[in-house]
């Protein structure tokens, strides 16, 4: 959830944007290439949503949907090699980070934002 900010008098809409905003998830690839995945508008939550209400996705297009085209290039052949768990962290990990509907969770204490660092 965006953090309130107490302010007095009208808010405008410049101010929702910008307290809403969110830094990318960056995910290292290799040595050479770190993906950055981009905030999702409210048009793709919305899509998101709509997937999940009609059916019951994937964590394969869920995390396609996610990324976008030009990162899903390049993970999606490595997401199929990988183990079958390394889908649902993914997306479990960039919805947290997003704080996406269906996503947060405040079980472990962690109200970082920040993705679990998993070993």
């Amino acid at each position: 959830m965006a953090k309130k900010k107490q302010q007095q008098g009208f808010r405008t809409w410049d101010s929702y944007v910008a307290e809403s905003k969110k830094r990318p998830f960056e995910l290292k690839v290799n040595a050479e290439q770190t993906l950055l995945i981009q905030q999702p508008s409210g048009q793709l939550v919305l899509e998101l949503n709509q997937m999940i209400m009609d059916s019951m996705p994937s964590a394969l297009d869920l995390l396609g949907k996610m990324l976008g085209e030009e990162n899903w290039e390049v993970l999606r052949p490595l997401v199929l090699e990988a183990p079958s768990e390394v889908m649902d962290h993914l997306v479990s990990d960039i919805g947290k980070h997003f704080e996406l509907p269906g996503f947060t969770d405040d079980q472990d204490g962690d109200e970082s934002g920040e993705a679990p660092t998993r070993t």
